[in-house]
């Protein structure tokens, strides 16, 4: 092979690989999220108050993504004060939060009460806040456990205040405290 094929063949190659790593980015800018595009903005290590209904909300997120329509949060830390002083805390990888948070999403939420001789603690695979509906849905499952029980549904509802629906298969387990 002469000296101009070898040349051409290598350009042609190099044309390919940096069309198929432009192809494998488009849509992920620096610190972007394929499904959401381009964020307007991103901000690092923030805090929030806010007061909803009487109850306290702190959040934490390690990274913040503004776009349109949502934030994008990753490593999601809630405190939950209800007005009757019961402490939540909450943790999730990520989520997605609407801008008025009306509309909440957590992946892989998980968490506990704080303020109890018993700790519940819970976890699911993906869990929805409905701002009008005052409610946490649980459409892929919830899991809630402490000392004396363990208690599973294929899908769970929970409203502030404590009223819990769990439907679609429930599986309660008791256990004997350990003395």
């Amino acid at each position: 092979m002469n000296r101009g094929k070898l040349l051409a063949v290598t350009l042609v190659f190099l044309a390919l690989l940096w069309g198929v790593l432009i192809y494998r980015d488009m849509g992920m800018d620096e610190g972007g999220h394929r499904e959401y595009g381009t964020p307007e903005v991103v901000l690092r290590g923030i805090d929030l108050e806010r007061e909803v209904s009487g109850d306290v909300w702190v959040l934490h997120s390690e990274r913040a993504e503004r776009y349109e329509s949502l934030n994008r949060l990753e490593s999601i830390d809630v405190v939950l004060t209800t007005r009757d002083g019961k402490i939540w805390l909450m943790k999730a990888p990520e989520g997605t939060v609407t801008h008025d948070a009306g509309k909440i999403e957590l992946v892989n939420p998980s968490g506990s009460s704080e303020d109890q001789p018993t700790p519940v603690f819970w976890k699911a695979p993906l869990a929805r806040w409905d701002g009008e509906k005052e409610a946490w849905f649980f459409p892929d499952g919830l899991h809630l456990w402490n000392e004396t029980v363990d208690v599973r549904g294929n899908t769970g509802t929970i409203r502030p205040g404590g009223e819990m629906i769990l439907e679609k298969g429930v599986t309660v387990s008791w256990k004997r405290p350990e003395r």
